[in-house]
């Protein structure tokens, strides 16, 4: 019968372990000290680097990782204090918006006749779709607004719609017509941002000679506000109308 093999007491196992959980509890202190010193997390990254899935530090005009291939400039989808979220938001408010404005220059162009949709699209191709559709759509609706009041209708709807004073004081149709077109030559040389004035002192000019007088009518004074594009509008460019007196 062979001997049985001799068994080592338990205390031996016990002091194996305790260099283990020394070192276990010497090197959390370190960890914590290590995560406590990490960098704060970035609110978006760029472009590029989540197309790679890379880390980006979100540094502008270029972040570190990009400068190291590389490039000038990253692109960013929103503000450096907006998270991504809050960028998508904002970038889907911006969309929207430019689809309804889109949705309004299909249906004009839908709704005008062949010689009129071609006017527009030549309007669109000198103007910057990206910055001015806004202003093109603007500029396509104020001119209706002068073409409903040039065309007021027939007779009987201008006597139910307007008091008699108002009706005899409309102009002829041909002269409207002049008059339009001096709008829109006007308008087309303009910048973008004094087109609002123009239209309005225009506008304010027409009210005056068809003789539409009302609370909502605007107010014509020498106290006006004098800008550049309402200097413009002097009574050597436009069309003259005279404006029958009644008592």
């Amino acid at each position: 019968m062979k001997p049985l093999r001799d068994i080592l007491p338990a205390a031996h196992a016990g002091r194996s372990e305790e260099p283990v959980a020394r070192e276990e509890s010497e090197s959390a202190p370190q960890s914590s000290s290590s995560s406590s010193r990490k960098r704060p997390q970035t609110r978006i990254a760029c472009t590029p680097c989540r197309r790679r899935k890379s880390k980006c530090d979100g540094r502008r005009p270029v972040c570190t990782t990009c400068a190291a291939a590389g490039l000038q400039e990253c692109e960013y989808d929103g503000d450096p204090d907006l998270t991504r979220a809050a960028a998508l938001r904002k970038r889907n408010d911006e969309l929207q918006r430019q689809i309804a404005l889109y949705d309004q220059l299909f249906t004009v162009l839908s709704g005008r006749s062949e010689a009129e949709s071609i006017d527009i699209l030549r309007r669109i191709r000198r103007a910057n779709i990206r910055t001015d559709l806004e202003e093109l759509v603007r500029f396509i609706n104020d001119g209706d607004l002068l073409v409903q009041l040039s065309t007021a209708g027939n007779a009987a709807e201008v006597e139910a719609g307007m008091p008699r004073a108002a009706a005899e004081a409309l102009v002829a149709s041909d002269e409207i017509t002049a008059l339009v077109d001096s709008l829109r030559t006007y308008v087309s040389q303009l910048e973008p941002s004094l087109r609002p004035s123009f239209l309005d002192a225009f506008k304010a000019r027409m009210t005056l000679a068809m003789g539409v007088v009302g609370p909502d009518a605007p107010a014509l004074s020498p106290a006006a506000p004098s800008s550049k594009a309402v200097s413009i509008i002097s009574d050597s460019d436009l069309p003259s109308f005279q404006i029958r007196k009644h008592p």
